[in-house]
């Protein structure tokens, strides 16, 4: 490795991603302005590039020269990336927030719900070919083809690759992500060249004919047809899995199937790649030499058939880099030239980059050249090492645990910080799984040709593969089901990764003999920064720290406390979008949370509740808040099972109960009183929890959905002791909550309104223009998507996730009026269980429990152990 430096497409290729990653970094920071500055800075690099160049001719130096087309090579990464991250090209551009008929050509990685198609013309007018955008139609209404099909088949995309459709619907660009460790679908399209988003019913979208057969066309009818052949000769399931280790398509695999791939670390095997692309060569070679193909043909065919073979993978990033690289390799054998991995793998880097930019943030484009580079450089020593050290062991069993170790040893940086997850059985996994998956490779093949030809031929070589795939599927789902088998890991800080792959540089000699004691040095002097800020987490406290988080038209708030406790008020809804996986527990693993202290349900409505059964399934919880009020709907019935499930207490909050969150953060329950108030609307609402959290100077006050009567109540009772910096306003901002009395005693600084799209007309005009009379800064989740309030207890930083809106508010000392003396129920801490062994709930029942000092450990009951008992609610 240390003559990568002095391969010439190698440095040009890094210097090309350079450019793609700089203009991607600055674009979305810039805003939409940012086409200009951008535009200099390339103009700039360019005519750097144009000096260094003249400057080689003039002066006959190599180096101005090698400058000059870094440069230009930097530069021309830039403006691939400008191109990609552009908004709407002019014609679909002026459609933008309109209805809009498209005709184009259906794209192989289309789905039953979802067409992507390459757009011909926008509303009559034609586009020419080589500007011709991608767009995602996404179809309401969708009735899965399997009941039409059958049970046993598989429910395949309406539309095939290579049908010409018109389309019907509302184009929209993309959203970007609301919340941090969200996935960001808009960055996820932009890197597959999708610029916009057409939303339609299924009856707008109308057949229009064929278009021309081309080689992506041909290569989906071959996939439709191995498809058919699989599914004809194996069950369901092994065809779904035998289709994903042949060509990646894995939409038809089970969920709990791809979750014990990806558990296990064994899902490379269903993203086509090096072993594939070898096992293609290698039969196509044998092949050509039994039909005795002249020598002259042979190379061309060969690279056919690899080029094919991609268009059959669907083209992702690891195919294409195996497909260039295995290419690569045919030439040089033929042409009985050297072969050098590092200039094969930066030319299939570059291939990928110029056709794609924004594949360099694609976390298969990262995994698969990580791994391929892994297995280059750390295998050979490591199985030298293995076998060294246990001479007595076997060669080959050596060598492939070397090479599994190697590849997860370079990828486990970039796992943990797209995936928050690293498999802890991966070895293990990997060593019971390649070789059953390298044979059904070639034999699934082998039965795939033979079927397309006589459907009994493939039905007794598949007699073999079931066999093999019943094994697999075994092993993988047993290994799955280990406990712990699945490590969560937050996600690191870029300085630890490059101090990581730094370790590694040293660890196997990669850095230039000249550099190597810079090199340990730097090494050294990183481990112990990093051990100092470890420790420096652990003695000094760290703000208080509220997210609120945008779940659209629900509530959802996390607060990480000084004392490096979390507790979550409400999750949002679990309705058509589950906010607790999608939005919540990414957030969780982004930032290495394992537990929740509490969770805090403020009153049962599914846009409060529905998000939390996620977490409380996922993630330890110390107990749960309620409101004490029952409500038989689905998502709290699940959640109270769910706290059944892992003996989860739940305790029933009261005005006057205070909680010590630790390190002087303590939090408050103002209201429901006892006993519960009967409102003219939702008594739900009307007894919600409101909550004061309180650090230092810095104050927040959190109304659930209190609205009417019940919120001039709190006022009433109160009164001083509702003023707080921060009001999360009640009910999404409806105008029957949040009126002039309680504005008045809260006096808050900061307003968040949690509310999404919605027909109640939230937030009212006259609530937002309430709060900003009284001073305060108004912040709405779904125009600033999440908003995150950090404090030391003298200054309050605000930031916006979506808006990028970010400002400090300085705190003054508060009146005494508004810290109300509670019943203190010490820090957080997991809550005593009673049993109740003779409860009216019967067996398989909980209680709920009252806090304060009442709250003991009981006897528990030697035959059932310790039973917390949910009133009302069916075993």
């Amino acid at each position: 490795m240390n003559g990568l430096w002095h391969r010439p497409l190698a440095s040009l290729t890094l210097a090309y991603a350079a450019g793609v990653w700089l203009v991607a970094t600055l674009r979305p920071s810039l805003g939409d302005g940012g086409a200009v500055p951008l535009g200099a800075l390339l103009a700039a690099t360019v005519a750097g590039a144009a000096a260094t160049g003249w400057l080689s001719l003039r002066r006959g130096s190599a180096v101005p020269g090698a400058v000059f087309l870094l440069l230009l090579s930097c530069a021309a990464g830039g403006i691939r990336a400008g191109q990609a991250l552009a908004p709407l090209p002019g014609p679909l551009g002026s459609w933008l927030g309109r209805r809009v008929i498209l005709t184009g050509v259906v794209q192989p990685d289309s789905r039953p719900d979802r067409l992507v198609l390459r757009v011909e013309q926008v509303g009559g007018a034609s586009i020419p070919r080589l500007a011709q955008p991608r767009v995602l139609v996404r179809l309401a209404g969708h009735r899965p083809a399997a009941a039409e099909n059958g049970p046993d088949d598989h429910a395949g995309p309406a539309w095939r690759a290579g049908d010409r459709v018109r389309a019907a619907g509302r184009l929209e660009t993309p959203r970007g992500p609301g919340n941090p460790g969200e996935f960001d679908a808009r960055a996820h399209l932009a890197r597959r060249g999708i610029r916009g988003i057409l939303l339609a019913r299924e009856a707008d979208v109308e057949r229009a004919g064929r278009a021309p057969a081309g080689p992506q066309g041909a290569a989906a009818s071959v996939r439709l047809a191995l498809g058919r052949v699989y599914r004809e000769t194996l069950p369901p399931v092994h065809a779904a899995v035998l289709e994903g280790l042949l060509y990646g398509t894995t939409d038809a695999i089970p969920a709990p199937t791809r979750e014990a791939f990806r558990v296990t670390g064994v899902f490379h095997l269903l993203a086509v790649s090096g072993s594939n692309v070898a096992f293609v060569i290698l039969s196509a070679t044998l092949a050509m030499r039994a039909l005795r193909v002249p020598a002259g043909v042979t190379v061309p065919a060969g690279l056919a058939i690899i080029a094919f073979y991609a268009l059959l993978a669907e083209g992702d990033a690891s195919v294409v880099r195996a497909s260039v690289m295995g290419g690569l390799a045919l030439v040089a054998g033929v042409a009985r030239r050297r072969r050098d991995f590092w200039t094969a793998l930066a030319a299939a880097a570059l291939a990928i980059l110029a056709w794609e930019p924004l594949a360099l943030y694609e976390p298969g484009f990262q995994l698969s050249f990580a791994a391929t580079a892994g297995l280059a450089t750390m295998a050979g020593p490591l199985g030298a090492l293995a076998a060294a050290r246990l001479p007595a062991v076997p060669r080959a069993p050596l060598g492939v645990t070397a090479a599994t170790a190697a590849a997860e040893v370079a990828v486990a940086p970039l796992a943990a910080w797209h995936f928050n997850a690293l498999p802890a059985y991966g070895l293990v996994a990997n060593l019971v799984a390649v070789p059953l998956a390298g044979w059904l490779v070639v034999s699934g093949g082998a039965a795939g040709l033979l079927g397309l030809v006589w459907l009994p031929l493939a039905a007794a070589v598949n007699l073999v593969n079931r066999a093999a795939l019943g094994l697999l599927l075994a092993a993988v789902e047993g290994i799955g089901r280990l406990p712990g088998a699945l490590l969560a890991v937050p996600t690191p800080r870029p300085a630890w990764v490059a101090l990581y792959f730094l370790g590694l540089a040293v660890a196997f000699g990669w850095v230039p003999a000249r550099h190597a004691r810079a090199a340990r040095r730097l090494l050294a002097a990183g481990a112990l920064v990093v051990l100092l800020s470890l420790l420096a987490t652990i003695v000094f406290p760290r703000p208080l720290e509220v997210v609120f988080y945008d779940v659209g038209q629900g509530d959802a708030a996390l607060v990480l406390t000084p004392a490096r406790g979390a507790v979550l008020i409400d999750g949002g809804s679990a309705s058509g979008w589950d906010h607790g996986e999608r939005v919540i527990l990414p957030d969780l693993r982004r930032r290495g949370i394992r537990r929740v202290a509490w969770v805090v349900l403020s009153h049962p409505h599914e846009d409060h509740v529905g998000g939390l059964v996620s977490v409380v399934r996922q993630v330890r919880v110390g107990a749960i808040l309620d409101s004490g009020q029952p409500n038989p709907i689905p998502a709290y019935e699940a959640i109270l099972r769910a706290a059944l499930d892992r003996s989860v207490p739940f305790v029933v909050g009261r005005r006057g109960d205070s909680f010590d969150l630790g390190r002087g953060a303590r939090l408050q329950v103002l209201h429901p009183p006892e006993p519960l108030l009967s409102a003219a609307g939702s008594d739900l609402n009307a007894n919600s929890l409101v909550l004061r959290l309180e650090y230092g100077r810095a104050s927040f006050l959190l109304t659930g959905d209190l609205e009417g009567a019940a919120e001039a109540e709190l006022v009433r009772h109160a009164g001083a002791g509702l003023q707080a910096t921060v009001l999360k306003v009640g009910h999404h901002g409806a105008a029957s909550a949040t009126g002039e009395d309680l504005v008045a005693a809260v006096r808050p600084r900061v307003a968040v309104i949690q509310v999404g799209a919605n027909s109640f007309g939230h937030p009212s005009a006259a609530v937002v223009r309430r709060l900003e009379a009284a001073g305060a800064r108004v912040l709405r989740t779904d125009l600033d998507g999440a908003v995150t309030l950090a404090t030391d207890g003298r200054r309050l930083t605000v930031s916006a996730w979506r808006s990028r809106e970010r400002f400090t508010v300085d705190l003054e000392p508060e009146a005494t009026g508004a810290r109300e003396a509670g019943r203190s129920h010490g820090r957080l801490r997991p809550l005593a269980r009673r049993t109740h062994p003779g409860g009216e709930g019967g067996a398989g029942e909980a209680q709920r429990v009252r806090a304060g000092p009442g709250l003991h450990q009981a006897r528990p009951d030697p035959a059932r152990g310790p039973d917390l008992r949910l009133r009302g609610v069916p075993a």
